[in-house]
């Protein structure tokens, strides 16, 4: 797979999981779909892990990436490849950031209130073997907001899925933008490929046709430019003679 084509794959993946990673955060302060004070919210939501770390520093990566692998673009050469390399670094630390937060997010728990009134962190500092996340029976601890250790564990382990995710397309796309700054990108080569087959004579073409354009166009090269082409015997008679004597007179021969 050839390194224009792989940097837009990566691009249109990026993209899709940077929307969820947003979405995923702005969910985090409703718990269990409730709107609660701004003192009532987890800490380490405020930290915009999704926004920031999953959505806004991978997009703009994402954007840079995406123009690297689209054909005719002004981006799809060694020099975009480049850039869509520095920028993935931009993404893949913003990756590393929402994955770190989350992990936080999901060791320390959710602010929450355990009936007397006050929030606080009940499962911070638990040991291992005392997790909440390992021992599902003390989450009945939190009782406003309802299901609110849930809300949290299920958007945080998501957030921290997207992290992960984002950071291996990233440092996939930091090697494959490596790869095409040294190499080059091959849809250039596959265009000028192309371009090449195009201008190439058809397989049917003998020597003969080849020849005999030749000969006319030497009887052209007698004879003045502008009696040459009026001159029925002059004429070509076939493609081959016809793409041939334009060849010559394009190149100056004529």
């Amino acid at each position: 797979m050839c390194t224009g084509k792989c940097a837009k794959c990566t691009g249109d993946l990026l993209f899709p999981l940077g929307l969820l990673a947003i979405v995923g955060n702005i969910l985090l302060f409703f718990p269990n779909g409730e709107v609660w004070r701004t003192e009532e919210i987890t800490e380490k939501i405020w930290f915009f892990p999704g926004v920031i770390g999953g959505g806004l520093l991978v997009f703009l990566p994402a954007s840079v990436i995406r123009a690297a692998g689209l054909e005719g673009n002004c981006c799809a050469n060694r020099c975009g490849m480049m850039l869509s390399m520095l920028m993935s670094v931009l993404g893949a630390a913003g990756a590393l950031y929402c994955m770190i937060v989350s992990v936080v997010g999901l060791q320390d728990g959710p602010l929450c209130d355990t009936g007397d009134g006050i929030f606080i962190y009940p499962f911070l500092n638990r040991t291992t073997e005392g997790s909440y996340l390992s021992n599902q029976t003390l989450w009945i601890e939190c009782e406003r907001p309802q299901n609110v250790v849930l809300w949290n564990v299920v958007l945080f382990s998501i957030l921290l899925s997207i992290g992960t995710l984002e950071a291996v397309l990233l440092l996939a796309q930091v090697v494959n933008g490596l790869i095409g700054c040294l190499c080059g990108t091959c849809m250039n080569q596959n265009q000028t490929v192309g371009n090449a087959a195009a201008r190439r004579p058809p397989s049917g073409w003998s020597f003969c046709h080849k020849w005999a354009g030749i000969h006319k166009l030497a009887g052209l090269k007698r004879k003045s430019h502008s009696a040459s082409w009026q001159d029925p015997a002059l004429q070509p008679n076939s493609l081959a003679e016809v793409t041939v004597m334009g060849r010559f007179r394009d190149q100056g021969w004529v």
